[in-house]
């Protein structure tokens, strides 16, 4: 009983038990380490095709945007010749019509 009292109060037993308390805890500690890193890989993944999808749409958007701006440039250039025609039918009709008066 005595020996055993002894290694009990013996700090190289002391001490090898919390070396090996030590090690279980860095090895789970490294394992939900290990859990956590795959973890946020999935959900980088998983983001990283969201901001693909956002991405596609967003360039989809920006070329029926740039249609429908060339449109409007068109439009407006078809108005401006149309305004140019008027300018000159009205001009037209008042140099004739000065000319009569």
């Amino acid at each position: 009983m005595d020996v055993i009292t002894q290694i009990a109060m013996s700090q190289f037993v002391w001490s090898i038990l919390c070396i090996i308390l030590a090690a279980l805890v860095i090895r789970e500690m490294r394992k939900e380490n290990v859990k956590r890193e795959n973890d946020l890989l999935g959900l980088y993944q998983q983001h990283a095709k969201q901001a693909e999808a956002r991405e596609a749409a967003l360039l989809e958007h920006l070329k029926e945007s740039n249609n429908n701006q060339q449109e409007i440039g068109k439009t407006l250039k078809q108005i401006r010749n149309n305004l140019g025609s008027l300018e000159d039918r009205v001009e037209k009709m008042e140099n004739h019509h000065y000319k009569r008066s």
